[in-house]
């Protein structure tokens, strides 16, 4: 099925879609459209593409071939026995094509894609652009009989003029990622080289060479990995380095030692030893001094490009686990400001020295004179003014919840605030998001607040969210428009803030598709014109999949593709449906129906879960292949009724809570005409297999259950190792398996929550799938809930499966299905 994937440019008027034509082979068909003048269309499939910035040119490669076309003609000029290409965008106006014909040349072309004027440079290894594209730095081997081996020259790409800058051995080139994408490259026109950084300024046409000092205190010695970054004045170089440690293989037989004096498991230790370590540093090129930022006991938490004088740095107490900071001593966290002038830290708040708690991330303000935090002991965020140390609690006189309402039943809640909407300018105020609305708080600690949006979201029970330049400069007193979110009735839109009023947020729009979207569920963030008040949105349905529509005030709507795949098969559409659980909380839900639904017949119905879905109630659900989760299309299509409920948890209960809601929901559902109250059947995976497990040994309502990846032991699982050598105790007691405390504080509540001992109960049909290369869920929670079946004489029925190599994404995929029958059932 073919499906609308995304817009690859969108200028004043043109755009230019990519859309994926077949799956699994996933053809794409690039379609260019005109927005104004005349209509105009050219489809391109199987090729790569951009428009240029003019608004006259497009570019687009197949194999070997480059075509350059002009936009509203025929027009096309092609490129052969291309071998690689880029093209390197800066400016409002200016493109070039920068390509070598095959790879046994060094010579490499440049085009300019305005003029058509082009340029060849000879023994070029490499190349990249300076940040405002003006420049290209070409590095040159020369042939093996010169005594110069490497030079680097500078091109003026708008005279043509071009000059050695830097000549002689063992130059280390840029990284890779930036090379093949110069519209990335960030890095003010500096040369490095290797022990020494050299950074070059064209404007004065100098040299400066800095030599890289060490950065791990323990050891003169280090690699060095490569530069990573450079600030936006110039002025810190951001490199990563590699520690050398010991190389000598030890003697003897191997043994692993599981002490309780290490501070992290033997397992984790095994892990990290096959890894490569990589930590980063930094130069400061004005003070000529190397700055250590991370280590083993340290990691940068905070920094942004435009500041070249701090970072925040997280450090830890040892070198033990970062998912034992609740009860471990060397868990415990420290938060500090690192200058980047001379290496020198500081303290932001004595509440984030020795933290048993998650640490919480820190933002710079945009003009770097304020920390902004969220503490989730106190409940508040709090500013620090770098410049007078000055701490100010910014939210104690605002009663609101700010940590997340679609995860508010985990018991990490607490330390998962909503974030920060934005920054105004001059560093003035903060925007920040609560469950429904936005604040703007000032942050000089004058307390000067104003909800934006006048508590009209929490009144309407709308989740209101800054639909361009999340987290950046805004300006109220201009046009502000914000995506909307119904949380009753999950529709979908905009509206816009009156600038300097305390008036309700003006609607836009509100329609029954996703249009944005929830940070939870299918999101997509309205795309900007690059030259015009022109904005591209992207609508879908459970029935309608993602097209893009043209808006110029989010009220009134072009379509600009029609792409209904779906049209060709038996498809769905949803029900929303409101109900109480059997502990009376209010849940929703969303009901699958086939497109051909007839509510005189009767309908098989399929229950599947995990956590909340009612927000993806308007989403388009694509088939393909799925690791465990019901592929709802393909059931829906042929015939059965699938429900997916919200589970809303309480914190000790998981299994209770699931039971709770999927039996009463069945119990509903059931007494509809159309369902068929006997073919009612559950299924889960991961989480959700373990939610089967335990409804299976409740309830005997089913007619058949499948649990794929289900936990089946509390017990045993939750000293149990996960993915990377970590323990698993963490994920209980603070997250998604939402017990809440150890298994020594509430013993009973993790055997209430133990499938298998209560395995004699069950009378459900029920297949069984876990993978023996599961680095989640282990695969001997499978295997105890089968031999617990077999034990108590169950019918029964496995198999192992290897799956094939196009199934295969690390390692060698195991699977094992097992079939248990109820006494009543033949085989």
């Amino acid at each position: 099925m073919g499906r609308n994937s995304g817009v690859l440019d969108f200028q004043q008027w043109k755009i230019l879609f990519v859309y994926h034509k077949q799956q699994p082979s996933r053809e794409a068909t690039i379609i260019l459209k005109s927005l104004e003048g005349p209509q105009w269309e050219k489809q391109l499939r199987g090729v790569d593409c951009s428009l240029s910035q003019d608004n006259k040119t497009y570019i687009f490669s197949s194999g070997d071939t480059i075509g350059i076309g002009i936009l509203g003609t025929d027009k096309i000029e092609y490129l052969t026995g291309i071998e690689n290409y880029s093209v390197r965008k800066y400016g409002a106006a200016k493109d070039w094509l920068v390509y070598r014909k095959n790879a046994s040349t060094t010579d490499l072309f440049i085009k300019d894609l305005q003029t058509g004027k082009g340029q060849c440079h000879p023994l070029v290894k490499d190349y990249w652009f300076s940040k405002n594209g003006e420049r290209l730095f070409l590095y040159k081997q020369q042939p093996s009989d010169s005594t110069t081996k490497q030079t680097v020259e500078c091109v003026d790409l708008r005279s043509g003029n071009s000059r050695k800058i830097w000549q002689g051995q063992m130059l280390r080139r840029p990284p890779a990622g930036h090379r093949r994408k110069p519209r990335n490259f960030r890095w003010k026109d500096r040369i490095f080289n290797y022990p020494s950084i050299i950074a070059y300024r064209y404007d004065q046409n100098t040299i400066q060479s800095v030599q890289i000092k060490s950065p791990d205190t323990q050891n003169s010695k280090f690699n060095l990995s490569g530069v990573e970054s450079i600030s936006d004045d110039g002025a810190i170089v951001y490199f990563r380095w590699q520690p050398i440690g010991d190389t000598t293989k030890p003697d003897g037989v191997p043994v692993d030692i599981w002490s309780y004096k290490d501070a992290k498991l033997q397992s984790q230790q095994l892990q990290e030893s096959k890894e490569t370590l990589n930590y980063l540093a930094a130069i400061n090129l004005r003070e000529s001094i190397t700055i250590p930022i991370e280590d083993r006991l340290h990691r940068i938490q905070s920094s942004q490009s435009s500041n070249s004088k701090y970072a925040i740095i997280q450090t830890v107490a040892n070198e033990s686990a970062e998912g034992e900071w609740n009860w471990n001593d060397n868990g415990k966290t420290t938060l500090s400001l690192l200058s980047l002038k001379d290496g020198s830290c500081q303290t932001i708040d004595p509440r984030l020295t020795n933290l048993k708690i998650a640490p919480p991330i820190c933002r710079f303000s945009p003009g770097n004179r304020y920390i902004v935090y969220y503490d989730p002991l106190d409940k508040n965020y709090f500013s620090y003014n770098i410049g007078t140390r000055k701490l100010c609690n910014l939210t104690k006189a605002i009663t609101t919840t700010w940590t997340t309402y679609e995860n508010n039943d985990i018991p990490a809640a607490a330390y998962l605030p909503i974030g920060i909407a934005g920054f105004l300018r001059d560093d003035s105020a903060v925007l920040l998001y609560d469950q429904h609305d936005i604040y703007s708080i000032s942050l000089d600690g004058s307390h000067t607040v104003q909800n934006l949006t006048n508590g009209y979201g929490k009144k309407q029970n709308l989740v209101f969210r800054v639909s361009f330049g999340h987290g950046s400069i805004m300006d109220p007193s201009k046009q502000v428009i914000l995506s909307s979110f119904n949380i009753n009735n999950k529709d979908d839109g905009f509206f816009k803030l009156q600038p300097g009023s305390h008036k309700d947020p003006k609607q836009l729009s509100m329609q029954p598709f996703i249009l944005t979207g929830t940070e939870t569920g299918v999101y997509q963030e309205p795309i900007r014109a690059r030259d015009t008040s022109l904005y591209l949105v992207r609508r879908m349905s459970a029935s309608e999949p993602a097209n893009w529509l043209l808006t110029s005030d989010f009220t009134h709507y072009t379509a600009l593709t029609n792409v209904h795949p779906e049209k060709a098969y038996n498809w769905l559409s949803t029900e929303l449906i409101t109900f109480r659980t059997l502990a009376g909380v209010q849940s929703q839900g969303i009901l699958y129906k086939p497109e051909n639904f007839d509510p005189t017949k009767k309908y098989p119905l399929l229950i599947t879960y995990y956590e909340r879905a009612s927000q993806s109630l308007h989403a388009f659900i694509y088939p393909e292949p799925t690791a465990g989760p019901l592929e709802i299309p393909f059931y829906v299509s042929n015939g059965y009724l699938v429900f997916v409920p919200d589970i809303h948890f309480q914190i000790g209960s998981p299994g209770k809570s699931s039971y709770n809601t999927v039996v009463a929901a069945a119990s509903l559902l059931c007494k509809r005409p159309y369902i068929n109250k006997s073919k009612m059947g559950i299924q889960g995976h991961s989480f959700g297999g373990f939610q089967t497990n335990y409804i299976v040994t409740h309830s005997h309502i089913f007619a058949a259950a499948m649990s794929s990846s289900g936990m089946s032991d509390f017990v045993s699982i939750y000293g149990s190792i996960v993915r990377g050598g970590h323990s698993r105790q963490l994920q209980y007691e603070l997250y998604r398996d939402r017990m809440g405390a150890t298994l020594w504080d509430i013993p009973q509540k993790y055997i209430e929550n133990s499938p298998v001992m209560r395995a004699d109960k069950v009378t459900t049909p029920i297949l069984l799938m876990a993978n023996k290369e599961d680095g989640d869920v282990p695969y001997t929670q499978g295997v105890e809930f089968f031999t617990a079946l077999r034990r108590l004489g169950k019918k029964r029925g496995c198999f192992n499966m290897t799956a094939p190599a196009i199934l295969q994404t690390a390692g060698a995929l195991t699977i094992s299905v097992v079939v248990h029958f109820n006494s009543s059932t033949t085989t």
